[in-house]
């Protein structure tokens, strides 16, 4: 561990109950490699305490999450019909797909890390030590963390009503709001008056997080992650030093270079936080545009061939007699766009439909009727790129706009000119005269 880092949530102790699941977050703008969390603190009547984690492969977030899940699913409409929207969905899916994530409350999603008992502790916090099991995140990673206790009654563990967007944010790992849990029955979905949903949305969790950061240590194909601009100013130097004569590094040969820097830590240099994320803007505004453009291509290419139309499920040509090769293909290129966000909702129809009491949902309030938790992945670079975006669209429209002004007027102000220039003339003409005289 390069460094260990304990955090406090706000503690308004809105409510008590069975237990509480949220997410966590694993943030990818500082150099770090994985953050490890080893105990969690909760406080409240406690009794018999099981912490769980979901499962590591079921609830990775990349950043390439969205172009891979538009990719399959162009590829997954070729063998289909036509949607009915615009292709700007492109762009939409792919900033969604990295905003939203999902976790599934089915017990086979989880492994329980922590069970032991403890007694009641109102006003202190008991500490939950999972350092022999701990929960290992990697960067841009989202992994849900589900506390619950059997014991019986309303008070076994404190949590908050959400109040805002993030419980606990700082330069490594973010809390998001969760759900709490009524059930004395892990997993339960039943309450204990019988009726109803066992889950409430727009939960917080209360409580103390004790984690360890690991970093990157710099090596040639980690450059990339290390976003501080000292750093890689003085990786940049030290190599160009190297490449001259006159320079005692040329007699250091590249790999007592390399070894030199990945023994140094990223922050040695006084880069901080801010430096990371603006160097991290710039990489997601590049890969956004690269992926989009890449996207926009392979659609052109491969939703249908040049020598024939789409293959409908007749195994009839979708080509008509006096329609060009071409034209449909534009068009089915933008009807595959199109049906992305409609076979999507009907893959999440489906994914909800399976799920055993979605029959008896009962929705009132913050009760979840599924046993799906939907949150928004927040990320300090999609807001901020945003609201960049939104400025740019209204410098365009600015510039457009003054744009046909001009091309509206130009004869009024051409004509304007033309008469001040004139009466100019006129004055200057009769002045000479009146000297002449």
């Amino acid at each position: 561990m390069h460094e260990r880092v304990t955090v406090d949530t706000t503690d308004r102790e809105d409510h008590t109950f069975c237990g509480v699941m949220f997410p966590i977050k694993c943030k990818d703008i500082l150099p770090v490699t994985q953050v490890v969390v080893n105990s969690i603190s909760v406080r409240g009547g406690l009794g018999p305490i099981t912490v769980w984690v979901t499962n590591d492969v079921l609830d990775t977030v990349s950043e390439s999450t969205g172009y891979q899940n538009v990719t399959q699913t162009i590829d997954r409409n070729v063998a289909t019909t036509a949607g009915k929207r615009r292709s700007s969905a492109v762009s939409n899916s792919v900033k969604n797909d990295k905003q939203t994530g999902s976790i599934s409350l089915k017990p086979r999603h989880w492994t329980k890390v922590y069970s032991q008992t403890h007694s009641p502790s109102y006003r202190n916090y008991t500490n939950l030590d999972i350092s022999s099991n701990p929960i290992v995140m990697k960067p841009n990673q989202v992994r849900g963390i589900y506390i619950h206790s059997t014991l019986d009654g309303d008070e076994a563990i404190v949590y908050d009503n959400r109040h805002r967007e993030k419980t606990h944010d700082d330069s490594f790992i973010a809390v998001l709001p969760g759900r709490a849990h009524v059930s004395s029955e892990p997993f339960g979905v039943t309450p204990p008056w019988g009726y109803g949903s066992a889950w409430r949305d727009n939960r917080e969790f209360v409580g103390r997080i004790s984690y360890g950061v690991v970093y990157r240590l710099w090596n040639p194909n980690e450059y990339k992650f290390f976003g501080g601009g000292n750093f890689r100013r003085i990786v940049r130097t030290m190599f160009a030093c190297q490449r001259r004569a006159e320079s005692p590094l040329s007699r250091l040969p590249d790999d007592v270079i390399y070894y030199i820097l990945n023994m140094c830590r990223w922050d040695w240099l006084n880069d901080g936080y801010g430096e990371c994320l603006d160097h991290k803007k710039q990489c997601r505004r590049k890969n956004r545009r690269k992926n989009v453009s890449i996207l926009k291509d392979s659609m052109g290419e491969s939703t249908v061939a040049p020598s024939s139309g789409l293959s409908t499920g007749n195994g009839r040509s979708s080509c008509g007699k006096g329609q060009s090769s071409d034209a449909q293909r534009s068009t089915n290129a933008s009807d595959e766009v199109d049906d992305m966000d409609t076979n999507d909702a009907d893959v999440e129809s489906e994914d909800d439909e399976s799920d055993s009491d979605i029959e008896n949902a009962y929705v009132h309030g913050d009760h979840a009727s599924t046993t799906t938790f939907r949150f928004v992945n927040v990320d300090d670079c999609a807001s901020s790129d945003e609201e960049e975006n939104a400025a740019v669209e209204r410098r365009r429209r600015d510039e457009e706009q003054r744009r046909r002004w001009l091309r509206r007027n130009h004869r009024f102000i051409l004509g304007g000119l033309r008469a001040q220039f004139m009466t100019s003339s006129d004055a200057d003409g009769d002045n000479s005269d009146s000297d002449v005289a």
